[in-house]
């Protein structure tokens, strides 16, 4: 699975840095923003294989977010949203519902690594590597 680019959408710094260290020692590459806009330029045009989203924002979900990227850069649209909320699972279940976004898995904080390691490993295990990560062409971004 090494090698997979993988962005993370969550407007609480510490969180991203925190998913984008524990990502990149598994050996992904990790692009971390908060929002569509930020998304697009750590991007680069490239296409992540999975998401890892934050349900609530402070201005949006990150399914709007994912929305939005999806809309703008349509081969987005295979990429996997994995989703984790700190609400009560039945208010995100609706949420997740009523987004009307097929595909979504849905992980509760709090976050167990292990977990989301397996998850990851699971929707990513049919995928074939996307790129050598040790070219340098495809170095992670560092937005901030």
């Amino acid at each position: 699975m090494a090698g997979h680019l993988l962005l993370v959408i969550d407007d609480d710094r510490d969180t991203c840095d925190a998913f984008a260290e524990w990502l990149q020692l598994a050996g992904y590459v990790v692009v971390c923003a908060d929002s569509a806009a930020t998304a697009e330029v750590a991007l680069a045009g490239r296409t992540p294989a999975a998401c890892i989203l934050d349900l609530k924002l402070r201005m949006e979900t990150g399914i709007d977010v994912l929305r939005v990227l999806r809309a703008r850069h349509p081969q987005l649209r295979d990429t996997v949203p994995i989703v984790i909320s700190g609400m009560e699972r039945s208010r995100a279940e609706r949420m997740i519902e009523e987004s009307r976004m097929a595909g979504i898995i849905l992980l509760a904080k709090p976050i167990d690594p292990n977990e989301v390691s397996e998850v990851i490993r699971s929707v990513l295990a049919a995928r074939p590597e996307p790129f050598d990560s040790s070219d340098p062409a495809y170095a992670p971004f560092d937005d901030r």
